[in-house]
């Protein structure tokens, strides 16, 4: 089987979703694929920590977050959700 550079875009809202998806990302590399690792913040630096003995085969991108979606609650809560979603700068 030919190897892969593979994309995982990791989420950053809990340091839950990079400790759940580090043993898929060690699964792949360990089998000689390329990892291209998209996250920012303590989620970016807990990943570039555990996989630090695989840098030859990984390289990671720091890019802004998402703005936080949860805001406010009953009409506010909708009024705020619609202005991040047309706030795209």
């Amino acid at each position: 089987m030919k190897n892969k550079t593979i994309l995982f875009a990791v989420s950053s809202l809990g340091l839950g979703h990079a400790t759940r998806t580090l043993p898929i990302i060690k699964h792949f590399l360990i089998k000689k694929n390329k990892i291209i690792i998209v996250s920012t913040s303590k989620t970016l630096e807990l990943l570039k920590k555990d996989l630090k003995k695989y840098k030859n085969n990984v390289i990671f991108y720091d890019l802004k977050d998402y703005p936080k979606l949860e805001r406010g609650k009953g009409a506010m809560f909708y009024i705020y959700l619609f202005l991040d979603v047309i706030n795209t700068n």
